[in-house]
């Protein structure tokens, strides 16, 4: 797992998956991303927003305002000065 992944200053509004990561669903990789915005973006399964397995993921200055999951939030995320709000997941999670 050397890749690394890095978004700054990306809106993602309005995405939605079948499966997993209603906005990205990264696998096998490092992930940090700065200055998102995640808005309203839905996964029929896990991680309405992020859905991200094996790897590191750091969160700066990220909002994250109604994201929904059917079933389960996704992952353990680093989290430095983002906002979350009104997000929701069917069973756990959705932070």
């Amino acid at each position: 797992m050397n890749s690394l992944v890095t978004l700054r200053n990306v809106v993602f509004t309005a995405n939605q998956s079948i499966g997993f990561g209603g906005a990205i669903d990264a696998l096998s990789c490092n992930l940090v991303a700065e200055n998102c915005t995640f808005t309203r973006n839905s996964a029929a399964t896990e991680g309405g927003a992020i859905r991200h397995t094996a790897g590191v993921t750091t969160l700066r200055s990220c909002r994250f305002v109604m994201n929904q999951s059917a079933l389960v939030g996704s992952g353990l995320f680093t989290l430095t000065r983002c906002a979350l709000t009104a997000n929701q997941a069917g069973s756990y999670g959705g932070a």
